[in-house]
């Protein structure tokens, strides 16, 4: 897990944006859409993780839909929603030629998506309010010595000041609110150190077939799941994983190998629960599902409809990443 840094204002950040702005103008073209420069970089004299964060943003569902097909042809890869609605998250190769400016996270928003209109309302709120630009530094930059490589509690030590900012904007208590559940409520990370085995208490299983992901359907559900459920009392946790597999997906033939070990919580003063994220290849499925699962799903990204929003994406990207990193392996 990579240390979190910040650093004083660099003026030069406004100039990689505008690198970055200038290639998705000509890149899009016809399509009608506003390249934003949000987050910390966009505000002059406040201290930030050197990346930067752009928001591409039409009105429209199709325009979302028109976009990331322009942004695959020059090598962006969709991510989906990663459970924030409205939003659209990409990643890229470091390597690609064709993205000439600095690192960043890109995103396209609807322009009606709560995401976007806080990132606008916040950014607007400090380059209004110099003390609010020393205040929101200071506390970066103690919550990066305090929490250095632990992201989660870094996002969640800034909410309190971030949503008092937004309150001062005029943002709703209802979607204030909303705002603290989403970084607070559940906290999932992964651990590089493993706990021991008997902590394990859920099985969950990134499982690829032709291609695709597979996502399952309860038949009581009309969301999405990524395949595991719970451990049983005296079952190894890779017997767990594989039994899931089967009785969720139906998989007949395959294999499946541990990715790692992750944690999850409601706030940071609960007890974290933990689990072993596996990766499953499938040849084959037996022709009836078992138990209570109706359907499944094929998908090459993170569907948006999903059980457990605030887990699964996360899930997700990590089991994602390590799928194409064995790709790169495997060519090399």
């Amino acid at each position: 897990m990579s240390q979190i840094v910040v650093v004083p204002y660099e003026p030069m950040w406004a100039s990689e944006f505008k690198k970055a702005k200038d290639f998705f103008g000509q890149l899009l073209g016809d399509i009608p859409a506003e390249i934003q420069h949000v987050g910390s970089t966009s505000v002059e004299g406040l201290w930030a993780k050197p990346i930067l964060d752009i928001d591409i943003v039409v009105k429209t569902s199709e325009e979302v839909s028109l976009v990331i097909e322009r942004l695959e042809t020059v090598g962006y890869r969709h991510r989906g929603n990663l459970g924030i609605e409205g939003r659209e998250a990409f990643s890229y190769d470091p390597d690609n030629l064709k993205i000439q400016w600095m690192a960043h996270h890109l995103y396209v928003c609807l322009e009606s998506a709560q995401n976007y209109q806080n990132h606008i309302m916040l950014k607007s709120y400090l380059q209004k309010h110099p003390e609010a630009v020393k205040a929101y530094s200071d506390l970066k930059r103690k919550l990066a010595d305090q929490y250095p490589y632990d992201i989660e509690a870094y996002t969640e030590g800034k909410t309190s000041l971030i949503t008092a900012y937004l309150q001062a904007s005029g943002m709703s208590l209802d979607t204030l609110e909303e705002i603290v559940t989403i970084n607070q409520r559940i906290i999932v990370r992964s651990h590089e150190k493993e706990p021991d085995d008997a902590a394990y208490k859920y099985a969950v299983i990134m499982t690829r077939y032709q291609n695709q992901w597979v996502f399952v359907r309860h038949h009581q559900r009309k969301t999405w799941e990524i395949p595991g459920g719970k451990r049983e009392p005296g079952e190894s946790i890779m017997a767990a994983a594989k039994r899931e597999l089967e009785e969720e997906t139906s998989a007949k033939i395959y294999q499946i190998e541990p990715i790692g070990a992750y944690s999850v919580k409601r706030g940071a003063d609960d007890q974290a629960t933990y689990g072993l994220l596996f990766y499953a290849q499938v040849e084959t499925f037996e022709a009836n599902f078992k138990f209570e699962i109706e359907e499944r799903g094929y998908f090459d990204t993170c569907p948006i409809e999903l059980t457990y929003p605030q887990i699964q994406p996360f899930l997700f990207q990590w089991g994602d990443d390590y799928y194409q990193k064995r790709i790169e392996i495997k060519k090399s």
